[in-house]
Formats: structure tokens, C-alpha cells, sequence
């Protein structure tokens, strides 16, 4: 039996959470049980660190994962800064094994951290290791960022090297400023502009941020990316065509 039908089979066999969600150190992470996490992490073995317990919709967590998301950002980091001194892993994936083919990867710690806009648990996890350009299904942390409107975290992300261009993994290939664009959110397009992202790069159907924004109707966000430079091809063609100008001087004004 290979590693998918086994976990497989341990989801299919539980109603809720396998008995493993209650072993005593994933009952302590839960709890944020201190005291117990410092009897029980000297001794904890690496199966122990990396062992999953399983959710009823099918979905895995690792200890790691849980700590990243319990309430309070000094408490999920405390936890996790525990967690891997005792060696966890901050790359893990989670997974949905809904499917006894297929082990199909979801979240990083990280992601999680910054799905919560946990600043502190996000700078824990990298400063032991976790890829800040590690995508989690399609988008990185950053394109997580961007959609969440978290200037704070975009900067922090940016400072340890997350590509600040990096094109999503899907279909639309969008990079973090897209993603800001699509969701209006201003203070990521502002962050990330401030961090070195470009203006003018395009997704699979050749749209660039403004375009996204546009489509959107968010105009505030039109006339930021026009007041930091972006050009706003569909201006330039509909002032060229109302003057009467040619295709080709159109296309010279875009290169201006």
C-alpha cells in the first residue's frame, strides 16, 4: 500500500478527525499548551513532527500547519518557533486526499500565516527556512498578499526576496500586482510598486494590471497605476482614434 491509499484509507475508516489529531503533541499545539510542548518536544521523533492527522472533508494538517493557524499571532508564533527548533518542517505541504489517486497539495505554513495576516508567525517560519516563493496550488504568499490588501506583509515577504513579479502557476498567470489590481486593493499596488514590481507585464490573455483593474471597474486604481507610470492603452487608443491619428502613431505612443 502506497503513502495516498493509506491516508486515504484512514480518512474513509474516521468521521472527523483520526484519533492522531488528539496524540499528545497535536492536542498541545491545539492548546498551546506550553508547558506540555516542553516536556514533549525534546523527545519528539521526526514521524511525530510529520505526522498527519486528517479532517473529515478530507484535508491533512501537520502540527506545523495547525500552529500557523491558532488565534493570536505571538501565540502562533511562539508555538511554531517551538516547533521547528525541534525540527519541523516549514515547507510542508497540507493535502486533500480526496481521491485515492491523488495527493493534491493546499497550503505551507506560511501561506497559512499569511492567509491570517500573521506577521510574527510568517517572519518565524522564515527565519527557519520557509521558501517565500513556494507556491501553494497556483499563487505564492505574495500573490496572497496582494489579494488580502497587506502592505505590512508585502514588504516583510519582499525584504526576504519574494520575486515581486513571479507569474501565478494557472491558467490567467497573473503576478501579485494583478491580483491586487482584480481585488482593488490599493495599498498592495502601492507596496508593491514601492518594492521594484512592474507595471507593464502581461497575463495569458495579454492583460496588464491596469487592464485587470479597469475590467473591474476599479477606477482608483486605474488612476494610481496612471500616476506611477503605467500606461493606459485603452486612453491612448481612444484619444488616437477620436484626433483621427493613424494605427502606426498609436503604436508610437505606446512606446513612449
Amino acid at each position: 500500500m502506497n503513502e495516498v491509499e493509506e491516508v486515504f484509507g484512514r480518512w474513509m475508516a474516521h468521521d472527523g478527525f483520526v484519533d492522531d489529531l488528539f496524540s499528545p503533541l497535536m492536542t498541545a499545539v491545539d492548546k498551546a499548551d506550553f508547558g506540555r510542548l516542553h516536556e514533549l518536544l525534546p523527545k519528539a521523533t521526526t514521524e511525530e513532527l510529520e505526522r498527519r492527522a486528517i479532517l473529515a472533508d478530507g484535508h491533512t494538517l501537520r502540527p506545523v500547519h495547525l500552529a500557523a493557524n491558532l488565534r493570536g499571532d505571538a501565540v502562533s508564533s511562539a508555538v511554531l518557533t517551538m516547533l521547528l527548533k525541534a525540527g519541523a518542517n516549514p515547507n510542508s505541504m497540507s493535502h486533500s486526499v480526496r481521491d485515492r489517486q491523488n495527493l493534491k497539495s493546499l497550503w505551507t505554513p506560511l501561506f497559512m500565516s499569511v492567509r491570517g495576516k500573521r506577521l510574527a508567525s510568517a517572519c518565524a517560519l522564515i527565519a527557519h527556512g520557509a521558501d517565500v516563493n513556494l507556491a501553494c496550488g497556483d499563487w505564492t504568499p505574495l500573490h496572497l498578499a496582494a489579494e488580502k490588501d497587506d502592505a505590512v506583509m508585502i514588504h516583510m515577504l519582499a525584504s526576504h526576496k519574494a520575486d515581486v513579479d513571479v507569474k501565478s502557476t494557472g491558467k490567467r498567470k497573473w503576478t501579485p500586482l494583478h491580483s491586487a489590481a482584480f481585488h482593488g486593493a490599493e495599498k498592495a499596488c502601492k507596496a508593491l510598486w514601492c518594492e521594484g514590481a512592474a507595471l507593464d507585464k502581461r497575463d495569458a490573455e495579454n492583460m496588464t494590471p491596469i487592464d485587470v483593474a479597469r475590467e473591474k471597474g476599479h477606477e482608483n486604481i486605474v488612476a494610481l497605476m496612471m500616476l506611477l507610470g503605467a500606461k493606459n492603452e485603452a486612453l491612448e487608443i481612444s484619444d488616437a482614434t477620436a484626433t483621427g491619428t493613424s494605427s502606426n502613431s498609436t503604436k508610437r505612443s505606446r512606446r513612449i
